[in-house]
């Protein structure tokens, strides 16, 4: 498993120049086998947004998404 965290300033080193952002994921997911979404930690995401997550990924693709904060304690 490759593990890489890689954001928006990855365009050019990274992401081919140009790739428009909707298309980062499924370019990501043929290079790397996982993807962390923090944003689950601070609102769980739709079914909706889930789905398509899915749609665009390779099947074996990994989503471990954080717990959402205020499930615990010092959560806010």
């Amino acid at each position: 498993m490759k593990l890489l965290g890689v954001t928006r300033q990855w365009e050019g080193p990274f992401y081919p120049s140009g790739t428009e952002n909707y298309r980062w994921l499924n370019y990501y997911s043929h290079v790397f086998d996982y993807v962390e979404i923090d944003s689950s930690f601070y609102m769980t995401p739709s079914l909706r947004i889930v789905k398509n997550w899915a749609m665009k990924t390779p099947k074996n693709f990994k989503f471990p998404l954080p717990s959402y904060k205020r499930l615990f304690k010092n959560g806010g």
